[in-house]
């Protein structure tokens, strides 16, 4: 026993016990979990934050597809009735801007 007394290791492991004692003692423990639960439910309202910011930018982004889409079938609608007047203005025009008519024949 007078043996152990002198090791070093002895005494490193009565002074852990001691100190782990007055922490338990102090109520240090408590204070930890109390700072694991704060930040756990710290962690829950920032994942539910972005949970929420992910939902609306997911319904944004449907939004401007279907506005996207919505201006692309008006464009093309555009497109196909400017192509329908232009081919009805020129039907009886000629390149240099003159109305042909085949009934009026020169000479």
């Amino acid at each position: 026993m007078q043996h152990l007394m002198q090791e070093p290791e002895t005494w490193v492991a009565v002074a852990f016990v001691i100190f782990v004692g007055i922490l338990l003692y102090v109520g240090v423990h408590n204070k930890i979990i109390e700072a694991l639960d704060q930040r756990g439910n710290r962690i829950k309202a920032e994942l539910e934050e972005a949970r929420r910011l992910r939902d609306e930018a997911q319904a944004l982004l449907a939004e401007y597809q279907r506005k996207q889409g919505e201006a692309e079938r008006e464009a093309e609608a555009i497109i196909r009735s400017q192509g329908r007047s232009r081919a009805g203005r020129h039907r009886g025009t000629r390149q240099d801007g003159r109305i042909h008519c085949p009934s009026h024949h020169a000479g």
